[in-house]
């Protein structure tokens, strides 16, 4: 499992992180991404790797999969 984490460019090596915002599990596929957490950060000037930028438009691409089958079952 990965962790996706907010960290300060200054100190990017040392391990310590500001915040984690979500995770990403390569054996299953899983991604998840705490949008608030994320859109806070993006707010205060953080940018992401691009990395993450891809795990985020995968996550997203699956979120309004589910969330039209959801609401297509209503």
């Amino acid at each position: 499992m990965y962790r996706i984490v907010v960290t300060d460019s200054r100190r990017a090596n040392c391990g310590k992180y500001l915040e984690k915002v979500g995770f990403f599990k390569p054996k299953n596929d899983e991604i998840f991404v705490n949008q608030e957490k994320l859109d806070k950060w993006l707010k205060y000037g953080a940018k992401m790797s691009d990395t993450v930028r891809s795990l985020v438009k995968e996550f997203n691409k699956v979120n309004v999969k589910t969330k039209t089958n959801i609401e297509n079952r209503k």
